[in-house]
This record gives structure tokens, C-alpha cells and sequence, in this order.
């Protein structure tokens, strides 16, 4: 039984003091940030583009560029156990919440690989920033192709 009050966590005859950090306006995961519904992820996976990274591979739907960026997260069972796959999902949250601005105007679905596994968490960040600020360069020279093929 867990039983969490004034700031402590009691687990049966232990007593251990629980650290609250309060989270800043910036540091907080919003509902409004998340792809959650099937139907999001559909879309996302259906009109949006493919790109490989390094070490993650996402589905990235093109939005406002001022509008909050929303991801969502996949794993195959395959990638581990729940308790390695749910860390992942909270170190990638993590990165997200930290450089919400870089993510601006987008929905994204992220896909960790196998080499993810190897990472410290501050590689994660690293290697996921990369990976992004990768990604999208894809997708903006792709644009440009696009409209290059059009006025030709």
C-alpha cells in the first residue's frame, strides 16, 4: 500500500521523504501536448512523413507553426519490458517538455530504437534533438522540392 500525504511515502513500514519539486509553467506535460487518440495517431501516420534518425525514427505531421507541438510515443514489445519501455517514455517526455520550442508546429510520433538502449539520459536529449533538428530539415527540403517541381 502506498499512502502519500504531507510529503511523505509510506510502503508498508518504511518512511521515506518524497523531494517536491515544483514545476515551472515550461516544465509541466500538458493534455493539449499529447497524442493519445487513435485517431490522432492515424492521422499523423497516414498524412504525415517518414524520417530515420540516428537513434529514433518519427512520423511528423506539419502544424501551425505557432501551435504547441503534440507527440506521441510507440514501442514494439519487442524493444523490452514495460519497466525499460515506460523509462524511455519518461526520459523522451522529458527532452520534449525541456525544448517545447523546437518542437513548435508539429505532431510527432516518436519510435526509439534498439541503439537507444545504450544511452545515459543525457544522451537521449542529445541524440534526440539531433535526430529532430534532422528530421526536419528533411521535411523543409522536401517542401522546397515540392514547390520547385510545381512553379517548373
Amino acid at each position: 500500500m502506498v499512502n502519500l500525504q504531507r510529503g511523505l511515502l509510506q510502503t508498508g513500514s518504511h518512511l521515506d521523504i518524497i523531494s517536491h519539486m515544483e514545476l515551472g509553467p515550461d516544465e509541466k506535460f500538458p493534455v493539449a501536448c499529447r497524442l493519445k487518440r487513435r485517431n490522432n495517431f492515424k492521422r499523423v501516420y497516414d498524412e504525415g512523413i517518414f524520417v530515420r534518425g540516428r537513434a529514433f525514427n518519427f512520423h511528423l505531421l506539419a502544424r501551425a507553426q505557432e501551435s504547441l507541438p503534440r507527440i506521441g510515443i510507440s514501442f514494439s514489445e519487442k524493444w523490452g519490458g514495460a519497466i525499460i519501455r515506460n523509462r524511455m517514455k519518461r526520459l523522451i517526455r522529458a527532452v520534449f517538455r525541456r525544448n517545447k520550442e523546437i518542437f513548435a508546429g508539429y505532431d510527432i510520433i516518436v519510435h526509439p530504437t534498439q541503439r537507444c538502449k545504450k544511452f545515459s539520459a543525457v544522451a537521449i536529449e542529445q541524440v534526440l534533438q539531433g535526430d529532430f533538428l534532422l528530421a526536419t530539415t528533411v521535411i523543409a527540403r522536401q517542401r522546397d522540392d515540392h514547390r520547385v517541381n510545381k512553379t517548373s
